[in-house]
């Protein structure tokens, strides 16, 4: 973060490289004069357009606009103009300009509602300044009155890379981070994820939220990589205990392997009648070789009747990795499979058969799946263009359809054939990029693109080429 320089008539700043923050502290000195006749536009503008106005300025924009008139001041300490905030702490300076932060907390707190937390990637002379200008932040931040934060989340914290090597300063952020987590009342949104934290780390984390008052207001809660890389957090009977105390999810978005069948047991326990999305994440670079039964899946539908399942797999798995996680009684809703060839993955690169996978997915879920999408850049054994014009046949319930693959033209054609035949009332968004084509077969496809645009009758059409 650097700190600008404030003139004789503006707010003092906080800069980042995204973003800035302004202490709302006036300037002493004679307002900005302006010339404005008396049938000025600007004078009939109604207060909704000029918190419209205020809305797409970054913040010294807006002290200089609040200076021009008392109305325009007024407007400027709407409360609806500070509801959300993204602080970033990076470098040697991140406590130099703690104070500006703890300045703009301290005259907009009350306002602030969607709260974002960013720490830089430390490196040997500035883990420590980081670590306690986020530890004075979050502990001015807790001493607000009338607090009321709704949506908090911590980016690029990542301490397996980037905080590896500092055991204290990683100690002392996220002891901040679970005092700060502790005390809140009104969380609605809860993301932590990507932090790659030891299991005592992310235990302490997710116990300070379990055990918050705000373990009853939360939402949505997100919690995918939230652990370091390979930890069977299913196997961690604390996890499921902070797990139990959360009465009223929505959406739960974690990995595979902090999943099984006790973990299905708690959530239909305590989130019954709440719970509507759960996402669960399949990472190559993760093992997943257990095992939910279609009899604990069951359950889980019974108890969790408005519950929807999406998968989101990450790089080459094996075709049997696809086939264990792919069990019957699923109360599937969408099924994301990113199979890249540059993810990392420790799986034989020869295990994945797409074609299997897409003919277990048909068999499966033919009559429930609602959103596909594939993204797949390498070969698989057998072609995959009949698999897809199948499943685009096959399951009924299609809304929303996104491929990106190498396939041939041909298979465009029948894919396209094959809807407007069936002239789907159901399905509304197809989205075809095809991969690895000629100069002849792209413009090719281009022709095929305006003619299915105006023959589908879809609410929305693309077919294109890869670039």
């Amino acid at each position: 973060m650097a700190s600008s320089s404030s003139s004789e008539n503006q707010p003092k700043a906080v800069k980042s490289s995204s973003s800035t923050y302004t202490v709302l502290t006036r300037s002493k000195s004679k307002n900005l004069s302006v010339c404005r006749s008396a049938d000025s536009w600007w004078d009939k503008l109604p207060d909704e357009a000029l918190i419209l106005v205020y809305g797409y300025l970054e913040d010294h924009d807006r002290a200089s606009m609040s200076s021009v008139c008392k109305h325009w001041n007024s407007i400027f300490k709407t409360p609806t103009l500070w509801r959300e905030r993204h602080f970033i702490f990076v470098g040697m300076r991140a406590l130099d300009h703690t104070k500006k932060a703890c300045e703009f907390i301290t005259n907009v707190g009350p306002h602030l509602r969607r709260l974002v937390l960013e720490c830089g990637h430390p490196v040997l002379h500035t883990a420590r300044p980081i670590a306690e200008a986020v530890s004075t932040f979050l502990g001015h931040t807790i001493k607000i009155p009338q607090m009321r934060i709704s949506h908090f989340k911590v980016v690029y914290l990542d301490c397996y890379h980037s905080w590896r090597f500092f055991d204290l300063s990683r100690g002392k952020l996220i002891d901040a981070l679970s005092k700060f987590i502790r005390k809140q009342r009104t969380l609605r949104k809860l993301d932590l994820s990507g932090a790659h934290l030891t299991s005592a780390e992310g235990m302490r984390c997710l116990s300070s939220a379990a055990q918050s008052p705000a373990r009853k207001t939360i939402h949505y809660l997100h919690i995918k990589d939230l652990f370091e890389l390979r930890y069977p957090a299913f196997q961690d009977n604390r996890f499921r205990d902070n797990l139990a105390r959360f009465t009223s999810l929505r959406q739960l978005y974690l990995n595979y392997l902090y999943v099984d069948e006790l973990v299905l047991q708690v959530l239909r326990t305590n989130s019954r009648t709440s719970l509507q999305y759960f996402r669960i994440v399949v990472d190559s670079c993760e093992p997943c070789n257990h095992s939910i039964s279609a009899y604990a899946w069951r359950d889980f539908c019974d108890g969790c009747p408005y519950a929807k399942v999406v998968f989101h797999f990450l790089g080459k798995l094996s075709t049997e990795d696809y086939r264990r996680v792919f069990a019957r009684c699923v109360p599937i809703y969408e099924i994301d499979i990113l199979s890249w060839d540059r993810y990392p993955s420790d799986r034989d690169p020869n295990s994945e058969d797409m074609s299997a996978v897409l003919a277990h997915i048909i068999s499966t879920y033919s009559a429930q799946l609602v959103n596909f999408r594939l993204a797949f850049d390498h070969l698989s054994n057998e072609p995959i263009d009949s698999a897809l014009v199948m499943l685009l046949d096959r399951c009924t319930k299609l809304k929303d359809v996104c491929i990106n693959t190498a396939i041939r033209i041909d298979t465009v054609e029948k894919i396209c054939a094959t809807l407007k035949k069936k002239r789907p009332r159901v399905l509304e968004h197809l989205e075809l990029k095809v991969r690895d084509l000629t100069p002849e077969e792209v413009a090719r496809l281009r022709g095929i693109a305006v003619l299915s645009s105006e023959e589908l009758g879809l609410r929305s059409v693309e077919v294109q080429p890869d670039d």
